[in-house]
């Protein structure tokens, strides 16, 4: 069996040529005035910093992202993958400007690279005002209803001139189309995870952002509610907003629900297209098991580990 550092190499390979930016990026879409998201060679290094008690601190750079490039076009949900270090995190807080949500990523200086909005530049300003960004811990008040956090940040993020209807109005247009109508008088403490997911959606939702990132969507979630959050990001997508969210490991079912998939490999691209389009590139490899490749792909060599130790006893129990 080929070691998972092989596999990357193999993997990485395949796509060497491949800068992610033509081959599935259709130009009329500009025409009629819908986004399109891009970004050309990103180059992201980071900052790491080393404290001891007996010895100064000790400052070292390192090199996330290397020359990654790749585009989301509205009405697609996109799913950036990849085991741990391999700087899915990194390439979302870049491309959404929000390197602060994330404290332990101290970028170096600007980053290399350009990321465009329909061809041309995006500010971070610009960037903060026009999109959505659902962070992996929840931020809510858990002693509110439902109804009445969605109200108070509705409150903060729409326009201080909204009159207090039409906040309401909103605030019920979200909670319907999120499915949210059997929760809206519980309070937030004792919802599920899934649930409480729904309402930090429906909170980045309020002010119809048309960009929407989100980071590990559906860590914590078991398989059908993850399979379910997905699903909601899928139709929110298509309402025309590009909806791009950072996936660790897929749970069953979870990975043929996105558009398009990034696979993110030691800071490298090994993949961006449309998930169908997987299957006939390994085959074209001679890659037999695809699922149980991009399984290699996206783990670390610790879950492998960790999975080996775990399974090796069931045959025996089996037999015995």
């Amino acid at each position: 069996m080929l070691q998972l550092k092989s596999l990357n190499l193999r993997y990485n390979e395949m796509c060497n040529d491949w800068d992610g930016l033509h081959e599935y990026l259709d130009p009329k879409k500009y025409e009629h005035g819908q986004l399109v998201l891009s970004w050309k060679r990103l180059n992201v290094s980071v900052e790491n910093t080393t404290q001891n008690f007996f010895i100064s601190s000790k400052v070292t750079r390192q090199q996330i992202l290397y020359n990654v490039s790749g585009n989301v076009q509205c009405g697609n949900l996109l799913g950036i993958m990849g085991p741990s270090g391999s700087g899915k995190t990194t390439l979302m807080a870049t491309i959404s400007h929000r390197t602060k949500v994330f404290p332990h990523i101290h970028i170096l200086g600007n980053f290399d690279g350009e990321l465009l909005l329909n061809g041309r530049p995006v500010s971070e300003e610009v960037m903060i005002k026009i999109s959505g960004f659902v962070p992996q811990q929840d931020v809510t008040f858990d002693q509110l209803t439902t109804f009445e956090h969605l109200y108070l940040m509705a409150n903060l993020k729409m326009d201080r001139r909204t009159s207090k209807p039409a906040l309401k109005d909103r605030v019920d247009y979200t909670v319907t189309a999120l499915g949210m109508c059997e929760f809206l008088d519980t309070r937030l403490s004792v919802l599920s995870g899934g649930e409480r997911k729904k309402i930090a959606l429906a909170v980045q939702l309020l002010n119809d952002p048309p960009i929407l990132f989100c980071d590990e969507v559906t860590t914590g979630l078991d398989s059908y509610t993850a399979t379910h959050i997905v699903n909601t990001l899928k139709r929110i997508a298509r309402t025309g907003k590009i909806v791009i969210c950072t996936i660790h490991q897929p749970a069953s079912g979870v990975f043929d629900k996105f558009d398009e998939v990034i696979l993110l490999s030691n800071g490298r691209l090994a993949y961006q297209g449309p998930v169908p389009m997987i299957n006939q590139l390994f085959q074209r490899y001679n890659i037999c098991s695809t699922y149980h490749f991009i399984f290699l792909l996206l783990c670390s060599k610790e879950d492998l580990l960790i999975s080996r130790q775990c399974t090796t006893p069931l045959p025996i129990s089996f037999n015995n």
